[in-house]
């Protein structure tokens, strides 16, 4: 009888020994995969905060059975078009059919195609890749999860753990000791923006700053006569000469209500010139609503 005891208290204490190797902690998680989330924000514009953040929630730290079984760090289901491994859990009902893949790379960059290939997140894309905040906020609204406290949970993880420090930074622009630095938004082409303000006009905003009103006016593809409301973007830098997300997803926008040639090429950071010529049109064509545009 004792060693049969014996022998259950051992297979116990190495079946425990052995979930401890694979069990990691959340630091070690982030020292893990972090360059691959940097990897995927390149590619997809996807903060890299966004990513770590929701495989340290969704995977346990690595420790779930879904990731550690089928390297699924992002709790993403099998849907309609999945034609890959497949591996089965409890959900929101019972044995439901999850993604499985061959190693933890693929499912960071599955993550990425699942979020750019839903028109329901089509709006985080065209924020500032540094505003973690605004993608936590839009992907509980998108429906990602179904917790009423996912977004603050995200958060609470980005900002415990400093992720925010691996998200793009504002380079190559000298705006210290200017007014308008705590302003300054980031494109997700890279260049920098302010939101204009009710109480201002471009021109006193290139007066108060000591800016060339000629210069923000070229760069926004503005005129000496253009009307701008509060809320448009007035960049203080040259724009791109296609939109630099690096998914075929991103490669063309469907024009919408209220919506021109001229608020594309503000929201994707794209000079007004280039945009024409990419989707060849004749000069002073205006697209209609419904009407893909072509953004490389």
């Amino acid at each position: 009888m004792k060693a049969i005891f014996y022998l259950i208290f051992l297979s116990s204490f190495f079946s425990q020994s052995l979930f401890a190797q694979v069990s990691i902690s959340r630091s070690d998680y982030i020292d893990r995969y972090r360059k691959l989330a940097i990897r995927e924000m390149h590619r997809s514009g996807i903060p890299a905060s966004i990513t770590l953040a929701q495989g340290i929630l969704e995977s346990g730290n690595g420790s779930s059975r879904l990731a550690k079984n089928g390297n699924n760090h992002f709790g993403i289901k099998c849907h309609e078009n999945w034609e890959g491994k497949t591996i089965y859990a409890d959900d929101d009902l019972l044995d439901e059919c999850f993604r499985s893949y061959s190693n933890p790379r693929r499912s960071f960059r599955d993550h990425s195609l699942f979020l750019a290939s839903r028109s329901r997140y089509d709006h985080l894309f065209v924020l500032d890749p540094r505003d973690y905040k605004s993608w936590a906020l839009g992907l509980q609204s998108a429906g990602y999860a179904t917790s009423n406290e996912y977004a603050d949970r995200l958060i609470n993880i980005i900002e415990n753990e400093n992720l925010y420090n691996f998200d793009r930074v504002i380079k190559r622009l000298k705006s210290k000791g200017k007014k308008y630095h705590n302003r300054l938004m980031l494109s997700p082409n890279g260049q920098c923006y302010v939101i204009h303000k009710e109480d201002e006009s471009i021109e006193s905003f290139a007066l108060e700053n000591g800016l060339s009103l000629e210069s923000l006016l070229r760069f926004n593809d503005l005129t000496f006569s253009s009307q701008i409301k509060a809320g448009e973007r007035i960049y203080i830098q040259k724009k791109g000469k296609s939109f630099s997300r690096k998914l075929r997803e991103f490669s063309t926008h469907r024009l919408g209500n209220d919506q021109n040639a001229h608020f594309v090429s503000q929201l994707y950071s794209i000079q007004l010139k280039v945009l024409y010529r990419l989707n060849n049109w004749s000069v002073g064509y205006q697209p209609k609503k419904g009407e893909l545009i072509k953004l490389k």
